[in-house]
């Protein structure tokens, strides 16, 4: 592949993240049901629920999280509170050190996760129904490959020790 086509797919894919990330915040999700009116989730907690659903059901350490999200770990607590508030999500102590608070979904947050992920699903087979099956499958090989790939590669590089200046 050139290093132009390299280019614009790159561009491609970055150009439908903010897109695809708005899909949550979409009128649809609150008229299906998904979240009520009186607790909207906001982008940063869908970021967040994202990640704890990944590490669902053996949870994530809040430090991890700030880590991956790249805050700071009082903002990353602040967060984790307002999604505990909300019945998403729960802190449990980790099994290794009983300093470190862990990050698991809520029963009723599996629930709704998985009612929204079967929404967008239907929502995204809408988006594609104009593709054959196979470019469909071999899409969703795709994504899926680089979303594991990235996740893994940030939350080893988020873990590598910081170099101290000296």
């Amino acid at each position: 592949m050139t290093k132009s086509k390299q280019k614009s797919m790159w561009n491609a894919l970055m150009g439908l993240s903010p897109f695809l990330t708005e899909l949550y915040m979409t009128p649809e999700i609150w008229k299906a049901g998904l979240v009520s009116d009186e607790s909207r989730i906001t982008l940063p907690q869908i970021r967040l629920m994202m990640l704890v659903a990944k590490f669902d059901p053996e949870g994530i350490r809040i430090g991890d999280i700030a880590r991956i999200l790249d805050m700071t770990p009082g903002a990353t607590s602040k967060l984790v509170e307002r999604v505990v508030q909300e019945g998403l999500a729960e802190r449990i102590s980790s099994p290794d050190d009983r300093r470190a608070a862990m990050v698991i979904l809520t029963e009723k947050a599996r629930k709704d996760w998985c009612r929204q992920l079967d929404w967008t699903n239907s929502f995204c087979m809408k988006v594609l129904s104009s593709r054959s099956e196979e470019e469909i499958r071999i899409f969703s090989e795709i994504i899926n490959t680089l979303y594991g790939e990235t996740c893994n590669k940030l939350f080893l590089r988020k873990q590598e020790p910081k170099e101290e200046k000296t």
